[in-house]
């Protein structure tokens, strides 16, 4: 019985043994792999993909998408699976309120050419390489007398690679920004009717007399439900918080 025990007790521990060596060993693998992954993640060129799909937050993040180009980013939204993934839009009030109000008094006046703002918006994007912040009033000024002497915008952007990416980007902030909306007016009666109108339909979503707090969060981290980078511009107000998109 004591020879039995022994023997026993010596396959425990060696089935103990064992189990310890393979879960060292599960381990070390698990490690050295994610390690190879790491190391590959930050050999590998800032492309469009390794960006997006790597681990980067916040101001990492921020420097990684800072180095890739236009071409690159045009390119990967002409993929066929893919999609824009990245927008770095550097205009300003003035030329937005410039563009916003060719488009907005060509359909008031029902003028015979129908300018569209994000199409104006698009052909200087692609002229200044993204940077609206080297607008000139010339160039605005001969593309909409071009388009209004006839010629079609795909005509005039024949020849310009990344229209395409910038009208696409562009149209994906500002498409819900102009266009029609209806007022509701009522009648000494009561009756209510609604006038259609054309023009800018955005506005705060906070408020009015409501104080806000706002702070620059866009790119930082985010780790409740999952990980992922805040693509949002958060402004926090009295009762609750809304966020808006930049």
């Amino acid at each position: 019985m004591i020879i039995k025990s022994i023997k026993v007790n010596l396959l425990k521990k060696m089935l103990f043994f064992l189990f310890i060596l393979l879960l060292v060993s599960t381990i070390l693998c698990f490690c050295a792999f994610n390690g190879f992954k790491f190391i590959t993640m930050f050999e590998s060129s800032n492309t469009i993909d390794n960006v997006f799909n790597s681990e980067a937050t916040g101001e990492n993040f921020m420097n990684q998408i800072a180095n890739i180009s236009m071409e690159d980013l045009a390119e990967d939204s002409d993929s066929p699976k893919s999609y824009i993934k990245w927008v770095d839009f550097q205009g300003t009030s003035s030329i937005l309120k410039k563009l916003s109000d060719l488009d907005i008094s060509s359909h008031v006046n029902n003028e015979p050419v129908k300018l569209n703002w994000i199409e104006l918006m698009a052909y200087l994007g692609c002229k200044y390489g993204g940077n609206l912040a080297l607008f000139k009033q010339s160039d605005l000024d001969t593309l909409v007398s071009n388009l209004r002497e006839g010629k079609s915008i795909s005509e005039l952007t024949s020849n310009m690679k990344l229209y395409n990416y910038f009208y696409q980007s562009y149209d994906a902030i500002f498409h819900e920004y102009l266009g029609e909306y209806e007022i509701e007016t009522i009648d000494t009666d009561g009756n209510k009717s609604y006038t259609k109108k054309y023009g800018l339909k955005v506005f705060l979503p906070i408020a009015k007399n409501y104080s806000f707090s706002h702070y620059k969060d866009f790119g930082t981290s985010r780790s409740y439900g999952y990980r992922r980078l805040h693509l949002g511009n958060d402004l926090l107000r009295k009762h609750w918080y809304s966020h808006y998109r930049s």
